[in-house]
């Protein structure tokens, strides 16, 4: 008697010889392949994809070498404006005049210390022309006497001539009646007169030299009198004149402490300007701005600390012009030319838009210097606004998913 049934054991002597082999559908292969497949794509989408974090910040666009902000020092009111907006001009060309004055109940100080030496200077150049007048009537006067003096040296030098020979005339009647009365032909009344009219040419020669004397003192003492008025003129001419310098000097000195001229300290284009003829401006107020020469356009935005940390060199940067709205023409492009090394706080840097924070100044190059609009390029100018996108972080997609767990392993 056994304990197993006859049929189990006729089952158990009968075996199939080989290898046994399930037999899978062909659906599961076509699972297992897909599945595969998939694994592999998603595994180098996570490894290949990447995260980025963007930070929007603010800009505005300003020449690369620097915007030439030309003020007015003193202050005062502009008197004259040299330059219009689009002007090109060289450095140390003029821009624009202004004058400084104090306004009182009176007036302005300035302008009433100008009139009063204006008005002493018009008095001081009265008094010149009045010596000069003067002293050329005494000239002239002069200069007439002395030719009188001549006229009559003349006629005395005729009459000294005649006088000669009337004395020659009466010598020779004095012998010839000296020698007659010798020889007793001639009365003593005769020859008596013979002598006194001798006597009377000589004195009457005599008495003409002494005229010609005379006029010849005269005619020496116009010519003396006539140096001496040139002398004097030029002495008081020469003290008026250093009284009218001394004034001129002062007025020049009166006009440079009111009144000033601000150049271009630089060449380029002028961008802009803000003041009138006629317009008071305070101390320090921009009036014009220059675009220096061979400056191209670039966008300088303002970042806080926690969007410049990965920032570099180089990096792209989307832009977004605020004058040209990115729906309608687009987004600009840009580069990474410069980061700030320290933060600038508020009031430090000069810009067109307000902070309230310390922020880093980057310096974007722009890969074109113009924006298409309606089929035509128009150019940046000089602070428009923007907006610029910034990429501050870039991992794969499968860094971001195990971040945590490298958090966790860090700490």
């Amino acid at each position: 008697m056994t304990l197993f049934r006859p049929e189990s054991l006729e089952h158990k002597r009968r075996k199939l010889h080989g290898e046994v082999i399930i037999v899978q559908p062909m659906s599961f292969f076509i699972l297992t392949a897909t599945f595969f497949v998939l694994t592999a794509v998603i595994v180098m989408f996570l490894a290949n994809g990447t995260y980025q974090r963007k930070e929007t910040v603010i800009g505005y666009i300003a020449p690369e070498r620097g915007l030439s902000v030309i003020r007015a020092d003193q202050g005062g009111r502009l008197t004259q404006v040299f330059v219009s907006v689009g002007d090109i001009v060289p450095a140390g060309t003029p821009l624009f005049e202004a004058r400084v004055d104090i306004e009182t109940e009176g007036g302005r100080i300035g302008e009433r210390r100008l009139i009063s030496t204006d008005v002493r200077l018009s008095e001081l150049r009265e008094q010149e022309s009045n010596i000069k007048a003067r002293y050329r009537g005494e000239g002239e006067r002069l200069a007439a006497q002395n030719k009188s003096f001549k006229v009559e040296l003349a006629g005395l030098l005729r009459r000294r001539g005649l006088q000669q020979k009337s004395v020659e005339i009466s010598a020779s009647q004095l012998r010839r009646y000296t020698r007659l009365s010798a020889d007793g032909t001639t009365s003593q009344l005769e020859l008596d007169q013979a002598r006194s009219n001798d006597i009377g040419q000589r004195l009457g020669l005599e008495n003409v030299q002494q005229q010609i004397t005379a006029r010849k003192g005269a005619i020496s003492e116009n010519k003396f009198a006539q140096k001496a008025i040139i002398g004097n003129q030029e002495r008081e001419l020469s003290q008026l004149r250093i009284q009218i310098s001394q004034l001129e000097q002062s007025r020049v000195e009166l006009e440079a402490s009111n009144q000033y001229i601000v150049r271009s300290p630089i060449a380029g284009t002028i961008a802009a300007l803000q003041g009138n003829v006629g317009q008071s401006v305070s101390p320090n107020t921009p009036v014009v701005m220059i675009i220096p020469e061979g400056s191209d356009m670039v966008a300088t935005l303002l970042a806080s600390s926690k969007s410049v940390a990965f920032l570099e060199r180089g990096q792209d940067v989307n832009l977004l012009i605020d004058a040209f709205p990115y729906q309608k023409f687009g987004v600009q492009k840009g580069h990474i030319k410069e980061i700030s090394k320290t933060p600038f706080k508020p009031g430090e840097l000069d810009a067109p838009i307000p902070y309230e924070q310390s922020v880093y100044r980057i310096i974007v190059t722009l890969d074109k210097q113009t924006v298409l609009t309606y089929g035509k390029e128009t150019s940046l100018k000089t602070g428009m606004t923007l907006q610029g996108d910034l990429i501050v972080d870039e991992r794969t997609l499968l860094q971001w998913m195990m971040e945590p767990l490298f958090s966790l392993k860090r700490s």
